[in-house]
């Protein structure tokens, strides 16, 4: 995300991806790589300040609270975020299937 490594990001996602934003809107695999690829969301600052991960056969759930500055849509941000993502266990890769998005103070 940082590094705007779209090929990287590819692998990691899921074809069949859910997310849901900070701004309540569903979002596509293609539509959330195509903000990167376009340049219409970059990170500058992406620090972890809390993680909790719980694991279950083929499954991992993290939620993480992300300190964050960059740019979306021609703005520029600095805020926290809560990430909730849901990693399974597909083709011999673990991949994110879901994501979920809050501000969080």
């Amino acid at each position: 995300m940082l590094n705007c490594d779209i090929a990287t990001l590819d692998k990691l996602i899921s074809d069949d991806l859910v997310f849901r934003n900070h701004e309540n809107v569903f979002s596509s695999k293609e539509e959330d790589l195509r903000r990167y690829r376009e340049g219409l969301l970059r990170f500058t600052l992406l620090e972890q300040i809390e993680l909790d991960v719980v694991s279950y056969p083929g499954v991992g759930v993290a939620s993480v609270v992300v300190s964050m500055e960059g740019e979306l849509n021609g703005n520029l941000f600095n805020t926290s975020a809560c990430f909730t993502r849901t990693w399974v266990f597909s083709s011999g890769c673990w991949v994110v299937a879901a994501v979920h998005v809050s501000l969080c103070s």
